[in-house]
């Protein structure tokens, strides 16, 4: 085979293939990026809601290897902002502050990629808020309880959790807990 490489076991030898490079994250999401002329700085501009679905499903079927490249690549901004646009009742500035994004960082990387440290924040973002509308039933529950203390967490707001993976853990085993009614 061409481009391949034998490794030989015993007595026997078998082709290896070379590995298939992952997906960057916007074409793994099969999204497009925005490139060009810089976007407006409105938020009414961005993308529809059914790429937040798509990205929402995505992310949530990903593997563990395919959100650690994502996350080394850098999450493209226009990803978070998808997952911002999806709270209604919260501002987005204490939403960037809860999960420890600056605000302008944010419009300074408009049409770039975030830091491995703001990817995976935005991906738990996308996760959690993604795991709390199916456990609690409706968009609006989600994000009041995403924005509350919970006893559970020691008291803590499940959004405050989303910037270490310890509490990432803690909030998805607790969405999880209570998907199936296991509150102990």
């Amino acid at each position: 085979m061409a481009g391949s490489v034998t490794t030989t076991r015993g007595s026997k030898t078998t082709p290896r293939r070379p590995q298939a490079r992952l997906a960057s994250f916007p074409e793994a999401l099969g999204l497009e990026t925005r490139t060009g002329s810089p976007a407006p700085k409105k938020r009414a501009a961005r993308k529809p809601a059914t790429d937040l679905i798509t990205l929402r499903q995505r992310v949530s079927e990903a593997t563990d290897v395919q959100r650690h490249r994502w996350i080394h690549d850098g999450v493209p901004t226009q990803y978070l902002r998808l997952a911002l646009d999806w709270f209604t009742a919260t501002p987005e500035r204490s939403l960037l502050d809860a999960i420890g994004i600056s605000y302008k960082t944010v419009e300074r990387k408009e049409d770039a990629t975030l830091n491995p440290q703001h990817s995976d924040a935005a991906l738990a973002l996308i996760e959690v808020t993604s795991m709390a509308e199916h456990a609690l039933g409706s968009k609006e529950q989600a994000e009041v309880w995403l924005s509350k203390p919970a006893l559970a967490l020691e008291g803590e707001r499940p959004i405050d959790l989303l910037t270490s993976a310890p509490g990432i853990e803690a909030v998805k085993d607790l969405l999880t807990r209570i998907e199936y009614g296991v509150y102990a």
